[in-house]
């Protein structure tokens, strides 16, 4: 957390240039990325939306849900939950209309989370913040096992899942056709067996990622992502050991503030969060060009405008 609480935009560019440098660039080795997260309260935890309410696996929430609300989604809205998404694709189009999803949104523009930081009419009184994350992912391609991720709704059946049994859910799908070929190519050399290995490796894999913030990239597929400069983090059920047994819990665990892709927490003045978002329209920030494609937010904004003139007068 930053020492000094942030009070003006001007202040909060210098304190991003600061933090920034931070991030290491040594291309191809290191290439260390900065993601920015606003949250109008430095209480909250850094959990998706499907994950929240829930610390134990007996607990009822909304993750109870996940896969009625996917499927009622794709039933009632086929035309827009097409079934030729991608599970990337189809969890990002779901948050963007307001569905709990296990995706965390982040964005490339520090100035877009400072807006996000300030803009809740709930939180006026409480300090906000943004985080700062590195993200060291160099391809914009997801692998396979995000998208099984992605897809863990699916694969994940019953109480008792191992990351074995995920993965030979999880190989079956489309989007590990390509895998699944070279791992059949691979079978057919007996004399080393690469085949058991490359399933091994895959189930290794997953095991080391699972508790790890995975930084993904998902479609521009609508004019308010790419104001928004919209990336995600996805969020994979915790993995615990039962009778030396690796098992996927029906649960989210959230990452720690103090993790080590978080570079820094930069604190938002709670008195200074209305005069933040005056400055911030003098840089193309605002509610209305944030939110393009809701007409509604766009007239209301208009409205406000001719109001405030109005007052200006008076």
């Amino acid at each position: 957390m930053s020492s000094e609480s942030i009070k003006s935009v001007s202040q909060y560019i210098e304190e991003v240039c600061n933090v920034t440098k931070k991030c290491k660039n040594f291309y191809p080795i290191v290439n260390e990325a900065p993601l920015f997260r606003g949250q109008p309260d430095t209480a909250f935890e850094l959990m998706p939306s499907i994950g929240r309410g829930r610390k134990s696996e007996i607990d009822v929430t909304i993750l109870n849900e996940e896969r009625n609300l996917i499927d009622m989604a794709k039933f009632r809205m086929p035309s827009i939950f097409t079934n030729d998404l991608k599970p990337v694709e189809l969890l990002a189009m779901l948050q963007h209309h307001g569905i709990p999803t296990r995706l965390l949104d982040v964005t490339e523009n520090a100035l877009v989370a400072l807006y996000f930081a300030c803009c809740d009419e709930k939180c006026t009184n409480k300090n906000g913040e943004v985080i700062v994350f590195k993200d060291t992912q160099r391809t914009v391609g997801n692998y396979p096992i995000i998208e099984a991720i992605a897809d863990t709704y699916r694969l994940c059946r019953g109480t008792w899942t191992t990351p074995e049994i995920f993965f030979q859910n999880a190989k079956n799908m489309d989007y590990f056709a390509e895998q699944k070929y070279l791992l059949q190519l691979m079978s057919k050399n007996k004399r080393d067996n690469k085949g058991a290995s490359f399933i091994s490796d895959y189930d290794s894999w997953l095991s080391g990622i699972a508790n790890k913030p995975l930084f993904i990239y998902a479609p521009f597929t609508n004019l308010r992502q790419r104001m928004q400069q919209g990336r995600y983090i996805l969020f994979p059920n915790a993995l615990d050991k039962e009778n030396d047994t690796v098992i996927i819990k029906d649960l989210i665990q959230p990452i720690s503030k103090d993790s080590e892709c978080v570079v820094a927490r930069i604190q938002i003045a709670a008195e200074a969060k209305e005069n933040i978002l005056r400055e911030l329209k003098f840089f193309g920030i605002s509610r209305q060009t944030l939110f393009p494609d809701n007409v509604d937010i766009v007239c209301e904004e208009i409205k406000k405008s001719a109001y405030n003139k109005i007052q200006d007068k008076n």
